[in-house]
């Protein structure tokens, strides 16, 4: 297809934020968990999971930068900017979360909203974390942080308990950070990451944002050939079909 994922925001975050969603809906919630309608259950310990939330956090800088694969050649100059822009992201998801917690919380900051709306950022940035602005990855963040705060009651009206919010925070803000990628990518001269595609924001128009949205589309009826040597289908996959049309 030809999708740009620099840092796994789709083909880690997206495919493990539902793979944990369809495992919480199997599993059912835990004991009590909507006895009292979606009240949250009581944190265990605020300051662990601060704590893990700062080990990730620092984490992602050499996830992000490593993504360039080297700091050789001009990877380094990827590797700075990877930096910079989950730096950025992330404070802006963190922003986001900060004013939505006063709000929702009557002037009490809560741990969990801090959380998942940082986390949430960390993940949307990852796929165009070099080929985006700093400034860009600032807003890429905070509209990542927004999604996710807003998601995660969603998803408890459904009844579908996701202890530590994995869908919303991995797989919505994925799928964020895939089309934001659309949106603001710029093409560049060294390691052609777009493949000579601007986003829609750049000029570029529809096209690198059409194929960010149907990525992540499964490959119905495409060509396949099971371990037991059956015949090679040649029907058209969906994800075919509207690059063609692309």
């Amino acid at each position: 297809l030809g999708a740009v994922d620099v840092g796994g925001s789709g083909t880690v975050h997206l495919v493990g934020g539902c793979c944990g969603l369809v495992a919480a809906a199997l599993l059912g919630p835990r004991t009590g968990r909507y006895d009292k309608g979606t009240q949250l259950l009581p944190l265990g310990n605020p300051t662990n999971a601060l704590l893990g939330l700062f080990m990730l956090w620092w984490g992602w800088l050499g996830f992000s930068a490593g993504s360039t694969t080297g700091i050789v050649d001009d990877k380094w100059k990827y590797s700075s900017r990877a930096s910079v822009t989950t730096i950025l992201a992330s404070s802006g998801g963190g922003l986001i979360g900060m004013l939505f917690s006063v709000y929702a919380k009557d002037g009490i900051h809560d741990v969990p909203i801090l959380m998942n709306s940082v986390m949430g950022s960390l993940v949307a940035i990852s796929g165009g974390c070099t080929i985006v602005r700093p400034w860009e990855a600032l807003v890429i963040g905070m509209v990542a942080g927004f999604l996710v705060l807003i998601s995660i009651p969603m998803i408890d009206k459904l009844h579908i308990d996701d202890p530590t919010n994995t869908f919303a925070v991995h797989g919505i803000a994925g799928a964020w950070g895939m089309l934001a990628i659309g949106l603001f990518s710029v093409k560049d001269n060294m390691r052609n990451y777009t493949r000579d595609l601007d986003g829609l924001f750049k000029g570029g128009g529809w096209k690198l944002l059409g194929i960010q949205a149907i990525s992540p589309a499964p490959p119905a009826n495409s060509e396949y050939k099971s371990h037991t040597g059956d015949k090679i289908s040649k029907e058209p996959s969906v994800s075919t079909s509207v690059q063609r049309f692309l």
